[in-house]
């Protein structure tokens, strides 16, 4: 069958797309003749770029003879070129199309101890976005992105990764229903290697939101997510376990107002999540867990308002089963604005398998604002007592999933104390690596808690995020009584500088049975200082810091801790250099019990510049730790410049980092380097 001159499609497609078009053309109308095309281009952008990275780190160990080195150094050029286009099917309004892409081409150099790889090859990215009935009461979209992007993973460590990721959004508005949704599916894939890591990830990830908004009385909100994650990433140094993880958590927010001008709150949030974890293939016990609040908020009047709270949780960490119920109720009254008083009372009741505790307690608060001829003085005192009675069967519970975030060389304490020695194991955050102690992290106990610190030389990136399992002593079966009194006084002699005090005692009296471990009586003091003060010494600057020093009493772990920080910053460019920021800082703890102390230093300078219509930083950060057995130090410099012309950019960066832990030595330098031009 032939066609006619300037017909694209035959007769009968044509009659077909004419009608589907005018059944269609209701949800676009009102329309432009001049918008209306069966396909139209409406634009196109894009870039060229040229990126050049350099990045070498080295890495020593040990002392003397047995003092070992090596030295890893990756570079290459990536060139690239992306174009895209803009365009629509019959209206914008109907359906939008923004695809894209380009290729890439890139030459690379990998050298391990003298061992040089090199390589070369061609990459491309692709985006694709389909978007119809745009700004219509039901709306949605389906989309598409191959991207080979550079990921810095932290300090020193910069992988090449090649991601794809694809899906589709629906979304409902409240012009078409009084209950808006929006339905989102996407799934990525992410894979990538560098010389110490190797990444790769799957996750299916559905999410789904209902809402419902009541006008002044208020709003209610469900959210659903589920998602499964596939991951076989970690240090290539330790042995990597294929890992999948399923997860579905459902949440709904309502809150309400009632009364006069709303002035009462009524908040019911439930919540529930579910997770299993497949390593190697053995599934792990489920861990699930569900919480249901109530929290009534009542304002009587501008003097007085008063609260009351009912809270329901469940959680099965797949040892055993627990159930906690908690009643809150609080009075609130300030007779005068400078005066104010509170009272409170719970009630909690917790079981879990062979342990179950009942914890009863009230509190009282006063707060106090007095004009002085100097400045004004706030002072408040609270008084709280609780009971407390156990019964344990079992020695230990666990505590499983915990997570962590390890940065630098700071120690991170774990949530629970008397942690049983030799019970932790810290992971990935996916499980698909379990990380040793004394390699890769390190364990110190002071007093009743348990800390966790990365060690420098170790496969824990600085600024991961991990998952720590323990066992933690129930502390068997008895019954005691606890007082804490905390006195607060802050005297702000000007807006600008202030003095305060903190003063907090603590009394246990074991009522019946034995405790595992000693309830001590704990006793602690605070003195500070702060001041933020502009200067005018020729050009405008701010100066300020804090003064802390703190003094704890405890039988256990008793402590001295100090610290304190200066600064000093130009608000605008002295001689029109640029702007200068200077910061100090020292910190010192004292452990009586312990030889886990700290006596950290560090300094931090800034500058930031234009000239010659380019953007100019400069930063260095330093800190030392000498107070354990362990001398700690790290550093960590950058030079940023960015400079545009019209649509050039050019972007550079030179950074250099070090990093000691006793013989163990870290030392890295990056530079990048980005030339990219938009069309």
């Amino acid at each position: 069958m032939s066609r006619r001159a300037g017909q694209a499609f035959p007769v009968p497609v044509q009659t077909v797309l004419r009608s589907l078009l005018m059944m269609l053309a209701a949800t676009c109308a009102p329309l432009r003749a001049e918008d209306v095309a069966l396909f139209a281009f409406t634009g196109m952008e894009g870039h060229v770029a040229t990126r050049y990275l350099d990045d070498r780190s080295a890495t020593t160990q040990g002392s003397g003879i047995a003092r070992s080195r090596s030295e890893q150094a990756e570079s290459g050029w990536r060139n690239e070129l992306f174009v895209m286009t803009n365009s629509y099917i019959y209206h914008p309004n109907f359906l939008t199309l923004d695809v894209g892409g380009g290729p890439i081409l890139q030459f690379g150099e990998l050298d391990v101890d003298n061992d040089t790889t090199r390589s070369r090859g061609a990459l491309y990215n692709l985006v694709g976005r389909a978007t119809f009935l745009r700004g219509k009461p039901v709306n949605g979209s389906l989309f598409y992105e191959h991207l080979n992007p550079t990921l810095s993973l932290a300090p020193g460590e910069v992988l090449q990764q090649e991601t794809t990721r694809y899906g589709a959004e629906l979304v409902s508005t409240p012009a078409a229903g009084a209950w808006p949704a929006r339905l989102e599916f996407t799934r990525s894939e992410a894979n990538g290697r560098s010389g110490e890591r190797l990444m790769n990830d799957r996750q299916d990830l559905l999410n789904l939101r209902i809402g419902r908004d009541f006008g002044d009385s208020g709003s209610t909100q469900l959210q659903y997510q589920g998602s499964r994650q596939d991951s076989v990433s970690g240090s290539t140094a330790l042995p990597i376990q294929a890992a999948a993880s399923t997860a579905h958590s459902l949440n709904v927010d309502t809150r309400l107002h009632f009364g006069a001008n709303g002035k009462h709150e009524l908040i019911n949030l439930l919540s529930m999540n579910r997770r299993r974890y497949v390593i190697d293939g053995n599934a792990e016990p489920e861990q699930v867990d569900a919480n249901a609040l109530l929290d009534l908020r009542l304002k009587h009047s501008p003097e007085l308002a008063s609260s009351g709270s009912w809270h329901y949780s469940f959680n099965d960490n797949g040892d055993r089963a627990a159930f906690t119920h908690a009643f809150a109720s609080a009075l609130d009254w300030s007779p005068d604005k400078d005066l104010e008083l509170s009272l409170d009372a719970r009630a909690e009741n917790h079981r879990a398998g062979p342990f179950s505790m009942s914890d009863r307690g009230v509190g009282a608060s006063v707060g106090h604002v007095q004009a002085l001829p100097l400045g004004s003085l706030r002072t408040s005192y609270r008084l709280r007592h609780e009971r407390r009675s156990q019964r344990a069967q079992a020695q230990d519970a666990l505590m499983i999933g915990e997570r962590a975030s390890l940065a630098g060389s700071t120690a991170t304490t774990l949530v629970l104390p008397h942690v049983v020695a030799g019970s932790v194991v810290v992971s990935s955050a996916t499980r698909s690596q379990v990380y040793l102690e004394n390699i890769d992290y390190e364990l110190t106990t002071v007093g009743r808690t348990t800390r966790l610190r990365r060690l420098a030389g170790g496969a824990i990136l600085d600024g991961e995020e991990v998952l720590v399992d323990y066992a933690y002593d129930l502390g068997g079966t008895f019954a005691h009584a606890q007082t804490d009194q905390t006195l607060n006084a802050n005297w702000a002699l000007t807006p600008q500088f202030s003095i305060y005090l903190r003063e907090h005692r603590s009394a246990a009296e074991v009522l019946t049975g034995t405790p595992s471990f000693p309830l001590d009586d704990s006793r602690s003091r605070l003195f500070g200082a702060r001041a933020d003060f502009p200067l005018h010494a020729g050009v405008a600057l701010t100066a300020g810091g804090s003064v802390e020093r703190e003094k704890i009493e405890d039988r256990l772990s008793p402590l001295t801790r100090a610290s304190a920080e200066l600064y000093v910053q130009t608000e605008e460019p002295p001689f029109d250099i640029g702007n200068f920021g200077v910061s100090l800082r020292r910190m010192t703890m004292d452990y009586a019990n312990s030889p886990q102390d700290m006596d950290l230093r560090g300094y931090g300078l800034r500058f930031t510049t234009r000239r010659f219509g380019a953007d100019l930083s400069a930063v260095r950060n330093f800190e030392c730790d000498s107070g354990g057995p362990m001398m700690r130090c790290r550093s960590n410099d950058a030079i940023n410049v960015q400079w545009r012309e019209r649509r050039l950019t050019m972007t550079a960066r030179l950074a250099r980092g070090r990093e000691t832990q006793g013989d163990f030595e870290r030392a890295h330098t990056l530079v990048q380097f980005t030339l990219r031009r938009d069309l």
